[in-house]
């Protein structure tokens, strides 16, 4: 048994640096009643009206991407955690799990959208160049092209058992891994990609295909489809009309007073900017030679680039319009989250990291906007603490009977989710699901000064709740 002191110098490192986390201890709410809360509160009607237009805008895309015809209806929760990548990790399979657990298992034909981040590289924490099958790694990259911002990346092949021959690494899977591998790649290439413009397009739809797969084919078609949206795409489509208005992001970019309030209040929070340190960009980043974003930071009304490559002129609003356009430039996370949850009110549901610093950004907006009470009100109706991320839902057992973690092709391999699985997993305790991720949560919130080797594993932390898995399911 794990020593209980040590379980609770984690609980508390948590407590202080990771607190909305903390907030989730004691949720006694089933996964399916967790995810009920998520969509059922009451919005404000100013914010429901403004989400209209962001609406059409998603269901555009849906249109075009999908070709699909799409109801999206405000006012919106949507999932913010996803990077736009194939789906890979399972972290962020959980997420969607979570979220909609109260209606995965109904019919209902509503497609789960989700606002995911394609600024993030293609060598990311949660993919590492491709995916993994059985804790093999197939990339999809080469290392020259790795560190691309995938919002930069055009429509490209996805060839990757010709890349594991060349690579000689496929000699690393086993015959029947193989024949999983290659059967896997020709459906992916014979899917339709004929309206898609960029590799970010080519992943929506490739994840659509993957998700279904998660699920065991009794029940795949019960199972409501995912659909990926980037938060990139969508603000670049939006941004102009944006600006062209007043509101408390065009007031940010471009009123020279509000500005200066903005850059000193946001310093040194997560998502948008800390010059001295080099971390962040001052509400752009711009796309250099190689396809990487790159910091700029504010001289007058001059957002210069790091090195020296690119400026762009804050005072001239045509001009910030005209390289988004472009694609030159990319909206950082204050810009996004500035628009899409403080002055539309979308909910956002968030992950381990995003649950502390959209509710920082949310209490620095409040501190900005003390002379706009009616936009104050309405800030601090957002709930930005419906936490979906970080957990584990996809578990299995090994030849030794231990509890393993399944990244999405283990899953696919094995035949997918049953309804069986499911349910044993949506009945349990929110908290409980909780409990082996607190551990990634105090390594990566609990400065390293203060860490303590507490001697403890994931599967430490899983009590009698998790004894269901291996003899359910699969």
């Amino acid at each position: 048994m794990p020593d209980s002191k040590n379980i609770e110098i984690l609980k508390n490192g948590i407590r202080k640096y990771a607190p909305v986390v903390a907030e989730y201890f004691d949720c006694n709410d089933t996964i399916t009643e967790f995810s009920h809360t998520l969509f059922t509160y009451t919005a404000d009607s100013v914010h429901t009206q403004r989400q209209g237009f962001l609406a059409r805008t998603i269901a555009e895309y849906l249109a075009r991407v999908f070709q699909r015809q799409e109801c999206v209806t405000p006012p919106l929760s949507l999932n913010i955690v996803d990077h736009h990548s194939i789906l890979n990790h399972p972290i962020l399979l959980a997420t969607n799990l979570v979220a909609n657990a109260h209606r995965l298992l109904t019919g209902d034909r509503q497609p789960i959208v989700v606002l995911t981040s394609s600024v993030v590289p293609p060598n990311n924490f949660f993919n590492r160049k491709g995916f993994q099958l059985h804790g093999k790694r197939v990339p999809l990259f080469s290392n020259k092209e790795m560190h691309q911002a995938s919002c930069f990346i055009g429509r490209r092949d996805f060839n990757f058992t010709e890349n594991l021959r060349k690579t000689d690494s496929w000699k690393d899977f086993t015959g029947e891994e193989q024949d999983f591998l290659k059967a896997i790649e020709q459906e992916i290439g014979g899917l339709d990609f004929s309206q898609t413009k960029s590799y970010n397009d080519q992943i929506a739809i490739i994840n659509a295909f993957l998700w279904k797969k998660l699920f065991h084919k009794s029940i795949r078609e019960t199972i409501p489809d995912l659909l990926y949206v980037t938060q990139e795409d969508i603000m670049r489509t939006i941004l102009p009309s944006i600006l062209a208005e007043d509101n408390i992001l065009s007031r940010s970019l471009f009123n020279t007073d509000f500005r200066a309030r903005i850059l000193a209040a946001f310093e040194d929070l997560t998502g948008c900017w800390n010059e001295a340190k080099g971390k962040g960009t001052h509400f752009f980043w711009y796309r250099d030679a190689k396809n990487e974003a790159k910091p700029m930071f504010l001289r007058g009304t001059i957002l210069c680039s790091t090195d020296g490559r690119f400026e762009l002129d804050l005072g001239n609003s045509a001009e910030v319009i005209k390289s988004l356009a472009d694609g030159a430039i990319i909206p950082n996370l204050f810009v996004i989250f500035g628009y899409l949850t403080f002055w539309l009110g979308v909910r956002p549901l968030v992950g381990h990291g995003s649950c502390n610093y959209i509710t920082r950004m949310k209490e620095t907006w409040l501190s900005v906007l003390t002379d706009a009470p009616d936009e104050c009100a309405r800030i601090q109706s957002i709930d930005t603490k419906g936490l979906i991320g970080g957990t584990i839902a996809t578990y299995a057992r090994d030849a030794q009977n231990a509890i393993i973690n399944q990244y999405a092709f283990d899953v696919i391999y094995d035949g997918g989710l049953t309804r069986d699985y499911l349910e044993h997993l949506l009945a349990m305790k929110y908290k409980d699901l909780l409990q082996p991720a607190l551990l990634e949560i105090y390594e990566s919130y609990v400065p390293a000064a203060e860490r303590k080797n507490l001697g403890l594993r994931p599967m430490d932390m899983m009590g009698e709740e998790f004894n269901w898995i291996g003899t359910h399911g699969k």
